[in-house]
């Protein structure tokens, strides 16, 4: 008997998976406030990961100004710079989601592209080293071979964002494509319109994404609701919020949430606290105490990181050492955009969420890769 089995297919409720493109100015991060407020009402929780330098902010509410929905707002904030590290979009969500938020805003995803620490500067740095390692003095770095190692990556960002447990809406920067033809022996660049500074496929991805114009239209692109199909929407706020709610609590309840298992960078991010709260110091110190933590070799497998872990969590500090992070302490989470700390703080696991990758040197692990 075949082990694959049809059932009937039925719609379930679903978070929303949008994004915003266009020019600077066009009203992107706007747009995203007032969808956000209007989807989850008053007392529904925003977040924005701002990489603007903070930009959201100035749409914060003040006692002057007080929240409206349509031009200030009531949110929390967590600003990202130096280091765009796309590894970082999950952790963020599941930040989000831990501290509670109804609805999670990066402003500007770009950045997680064609930032410091982004894919393209990974790719590059991939194709560097794939050139230095091959035996061919001439070798020059291909950006297509690169992507192959950098593609994984991508596909769990994407996961992330699809299989996240609240809303996520994205805004991008666009500007105008360009391509290089040949035509009767001459070489002509044509204007291809907007684009997305982002992977060309990406808003695909989503369940609806647009482009804002200058004039702070809304130019619905792709979308799986057929109330937006075609649409071009003047001043996007509280109207096609409403529309996405309809569409989106249509259906059977969704399914529990169940969170991602954790990736080789969680477990060595985890590992290295451990280590930290045990007070292990030195390399080859943190080397000996994971592997006597996995049992007598080096762990090559996420399962074997896993177990190992456990372990490490298991022991307690030896010789008076104090600890060095206690994963157990709270800190202060997102930041409330008056200044104030969030009511909602985060633990200490989530203080990671924007850290750039652990270095060689400090990594238990670098030198056992995993199989």
């Amino acid at each position: 008997m075949t082990k694959f089995v049809f059932k009937q297919a039925t719609k379930a409720q679903a978070k929303l998976r949008l994004g915003l493109g266009g020019p600077p100015g066009s009203g992107k991060t706007m747009t995203a406030l007032r969808v956000a407020r209007a989807l989850v009402g008053p007392n529904g929780k925003v977040a924005v990961v701002d990489t603007e330098h903070g930009s959201a902010s100035k749409y914060a509410a003040t006692p002057k100004h007080p929240a409206d929905g349509k031009e200030r707002f009531d949110f929390d904030t967590l600003n990202i710079k130096d280091n765009y590290d796309p590894r970082q979009v999950a952790e963020l969500i599941e930040a989000a989601h831990e501290a509670g938020y109804d609805v999670l805003i990066f402003d500007s995803f770009t950045h997680f592209w064609n930032g410091p620490g982004g894919f393209l500067e990974q790719v590059d740095a991939e194709a560097k080293r794939q050139a230095a390692a091959s035996r061919n003095q001439y070798a020059k770095p291909d950006g297509h071979s690169a992507w192959k190692a950098v593609d994984p990556i991508y596909k769990r960002m994407v996961q992330a964002i699809l299989g996240a447990p609240l809303h996520v809406i994205i805004t991008m920067r666009a500007k105008m494509d360009h391509e290089r033809r040949e035509e009767n022996g001459r070489t002509k660049i044509v204007k291809l319109g907007i684009a997305n500074e982002m992977r060309d496929n990406f808003p695909y991805e989503l369940d609806v994404e647009g482009m804002m114009t200058m004039d702070n239209d809304l130019v619905i692109g792709k979308t799986r609701c057929s109330a937006l199909r075609g649409q071009v929407i003047p001043t996007p706020g509280k109207e096609l919020a409403a529309t996405l709610k309809e569409w989106l609590d249509d259906g059977a309840p969704a399914a529990p949430y169940e969170p991602p298992p954790p990736t080789e960078d969680d477990l060595r991010k985890a590992i290295g606290a451990e280590l930290d709260r045990l007070g292990a110091t030195g390399d080859s110190e943190r080397k000996r105490r994971v592997i006597q933590a996995a049992g007598g070799a080096a762990p090559k497998s996420v399962a074997e990181m896993q177990r190992a872990l456990e372990a490490l969590r298991a022991q307690k500090p030896t010789g008076g050492a104090e600890s060095k992070a206690d994963p157990t302490a709270t800190t202060n989470g997102p930041t409330k955009t008056n200044g104030s700390p969030s009511t909602s703080a985060s633990s200490a696991s989530s203080q990671t969420k924007t850290e750039t990758a652990t270095s060689a040197a400090d990594d238990p692990l670098a030198a056992q890769p995993l199989a």
